[in-house]
C-alpha cells in the first residue's frame, strides 16, 4: 500500500523556545491528514529537506497515538495568523510565534490548510 505523506516544520514555543522539530502528516483517506510522529531536527536541516515549504489542504487531526512536540510533550499547536508557521500551544490565551515573533491572542477555529512556505 502506498501511502501519501509530507513532513511539515513546526517550532517549540516552550521550555525549549524556537527549537525546531519535523511532524509527519498521512494522508488516511482522501482529504484526511493525520499527525502520525514527531522528531527532532534543526532548521537547517528542515529547510534543506524542504519541510518548510509543504502544502496541505482537508481535514486536519491526530492519530490517538501521536507523541507529540519532542521537546516539551504537547499535542496543541497554533498557527501563526502572520506567517502561517506551526507552533506548540500550552493553551494560554496569548502566545508567540517562534518563526516570526508575531504575539496575539489565539482565536479558536479549525485549521483546514497549511501553507509551510518559507516562514
Amino acid at each position: 500500500m502506498k501511502y501519501n505523506a509530507a513532513v511539515v516544520m513546526f517550532k517549540c514555543t516552550r521550555e525549549f523556545k524556537n527549537k525546531a522539530f519535523g511532524v509527519r502528516f498521512q494522508e488516511t483517506s482522501e482529504g484526511r491528514w493525520e499527525r502520525t510522529w514527531a522528531f527532532k531536527l534543526s532548521e537547517n536541516s528542515a529547510k534543506r529537506e524542504k519541510y518548510d515549504r509543504v502544502r496541505l489542504k482537508g481535514s486536519i487531526g491526530d492519530r490517538d497515538d501521536y507523541p507529540g512536540c519532542p521537546y516539551c510533550g504537547t499535542r496543541n499547536y497554533f498557527l501563526c495568523d502572520g506567517c502561517g508557521g506551526l507552533n506548540c500551544w500550552d493553551g494560554s490565551r496569548r502566545v508567540t510565534c517562534a518563526h516570526c515573533r508575531k504575539s496575539g491572542e489565539i482565536t479558536e477555529g479549525v485549521i483546514d490548510e497549511i501553507k509551510a512556505e518559507n516562514y
